[in-house]
């Protein structure tokens, strides 16, 4: 049976990026993303919303450039893997997870960057494939 993990996401950023390095090298960045749909109750009027928080990695020289051109706040539109992270709790020994998306490829929705971000435009780009990246790599997934 075939298999295709693919998504796109449109949203702001929750923190700003932060990059962390394996020992060969390679680079880590972290983030994460906030979407929201809106909807007005037919019935009542009444407007509402719901948030969906996600996490986001970014390898190799993608995600320095990430860190570089993305603050807390802007607006983005990204493309990536879906991918369950799983663990046990070190404090009560339960097991915990939560979905992340492996960033492939992102884009500025911004348009014109405002004076919260850290660099006047943030190109367009559609970085390597994250397993291209750490081909060499030992990664946890």
């Amino acid at each position: 049976m075939p298999n295709y993990n693919r998504i796109t996401l449109i949203g702001h950023l929750t923190r700003d990026p932060e990059c962390r390095y394996l020992s060969s090298g390679t680079a880590i960045c972290d983030c994460g993303i906030a979407t929201t749909k809106k909807w007005k109750n037919k019935d009542t009027g009444q407007t509402n919303e719901k948030t969906c928080f996600v996490d986001l990695v970014i390898w190799g020289a993608s995600g320095e450039r990430f860190a570089e051109w993305f603050a807390k706040g802007q607006a983005v539109f990204i493309e990536g893997e879906l991918e369950l992270d799983q663990w046990d709790d070190k404090d009560t020994g339960q097991k915990r997870s939560k979905h992340k998306v492996n960033v492939t490829g992102f884009q500025n929705c911004a348009g014109k960057s405002t004076s919260g971000s850290r660099s006047q435009s943030a190109p367009q780009t559609q970085p390597e494939n994250a397993s291209a990246v750490n081909s060499d790599e030992e990664v946890p997934f």
